[in-house]
């Protein structure tokens, strides 16, 4: 399949997980189809009571002057100064960034909050103070630095990354917080489901909206878990 039919999919919401596959892999790793993606998001973004196809065919009847420096530039490319240039001169500048623009912080603050210890009981007639129970009750005393030193003490626990990875989020370690997340993921332990919530709002925060979206489609595809905020945030994002 070829990249426009790619992209046509995907807005069109009917890609299959293969293709879905292959798509994000090209996000990744090709640097046109991703500008191309961007160019599109926007435009979409812009007027949704445009036909694609209408807006393509006005586009195209604009004359591009070719100078001997951009004759190997695609004719895509050239598509999308006319659309950028059609677009500011039809917003303007500040309206074309209120438009496009996404308060990834708001969107950030308004769907996270720190996961509860849900897998050590503190009870506060407890006379055997174990490193664990001091790590959880530093945990939900939100003195997350200490209770990162008292998990790290720990023996490995099909729990304990998860945990780890909620402090450094806390401690606005987000690299750190990534990681663990990801070895969640790709060992399939306990907070699968989870860590992929918070990845995507980890990717929000830094304005990484194709991983954020990313993950929080694999959310809604394999787990019920935060599934409808999830869908609520895809609607924003996209």
């Amino acid at each position: 399949m070829n990249k426009d039919e790619l992209l046509y999919r995907y807005f069109s919401n009917s890609l299959s997980k293969a293709e879905e596959k292959e798509f994000y892999n090209l996000l990744e790793i090709d640097a046109e189809f991703k500008r191309q993606f961007d160019f599109e998001t926007d435009v979409k973004r812009v007027s949704k009571a445009y036909n694609y196809n209408k807006l393509k065919a006005k586009l195209t009847s604009f004359e591009v002057n070719l100078d001997s420096e951009t004759k190997n530039v695609s004719y895509n490319s050239y598509l999308k100064i006319a659309a950028s240039i059609l677009v500011l001169l039809s917003v303007g500048w500040f309206g074309y960034k209120s438009m496009f623009g996404l308060d990834y912080e708001v969107i950030y603050q308004d769907s996270y909050n720190t996961y509860p210890n849900t897998v050590f009981k503190i009870t506060r007639s407890d006379t055997i103070n174990s490193t664990e129970r001091e790590a959880f009750f530093a945990y939900e005393s939100e003195n997350y630095q200490l209770a990162l030193n008292k998990f790290k003490e720990l023996p490995d626990k099909n729990y304990l990354n998860f945990y780890k990875a909620q402090s450094y989020i806390n401690l606005n370690n987000n690299f750190e917080a990534k990681q663990l997340f990801k070895s969640i993921i790709k060992n399939n332990q306990k907070f699968t489901a989870e860590s992929h919530w918070y990845l995507a709002l980890i990717f929000i925060k830094e304005k990484d909206k194709i991983k954020s979206v990313f993950y929080l489609n694999n959310l809604v595809r394999n787990f019920d878990y935060k599934n409808e905020e999830a869908k609520a945030l895809l609607k924003q994002l996209r």
